[in-house]
């Protein structure tokens, strides 16, 4: 799972000159119907799914509470991350997450292929559906 161009040119940046990014203050998970590629393409589109909106993985709480801290590269989500029931009216696949700096819009800062039960899989919802990312099971690695 990349790391997206904003997130590389922020670590490139800190490491080899010494600017420090800024951190958000909050962050946020969307999911996609393709490879987001390095800047967070393919995101859900509230016309096949109205009722989406990104989630918090903290939930409210301090930013830090949203996941565990970093080992070997990769970090989970502590929460559960529940969605709106689907509303589309046609089935959706879902296989990848990103993670933004804003509810809508913003930095992409990472991307990765969404875990359901602990394993990569695609997901495909049909209208009612509700889709809850368990703790643990939304990886965020950089390569």
């Amino acid at each position: 799972m990349p790391a997206s161009t904003y997130s590389g040119n922020a670590i490139l940046d800190l490491l080899l000159r010494g600017v420090a990014p800024t951190p958000p203050s909050r962050v946020w998970v969307s999911l996609h119907t393709d490879d987001p590629g390095n800047d967070g393409a393919n995101e859900v589109s509230v016309v096949d799914w109205p009722g989406y909106v990104r989630q918090d993985p903290a939930d409210g709480g301090a930013i830090a509470s949203g996941f565990l801290a970093a080992m070997e590269k990769g970090t989970v989500n502590t929460l559960d991350l529940q969605y709106a029931a689907f509303d589309g009216t046609e089935a959706i696949t879902l296989t990848h997450f990103a993670v933004w700096t804003a509810e809508t819009g913003g930095e992409c800062l990472i991307t990765g292929l969404l875990a359901l039960a602990g394993a990569p899989a695609p997901k495909t919802l049909l209208p009612t559906d509700e889709l809850v990312l368990r703790a643990g099971n939304l990886v965020a690695q950089v390569n």
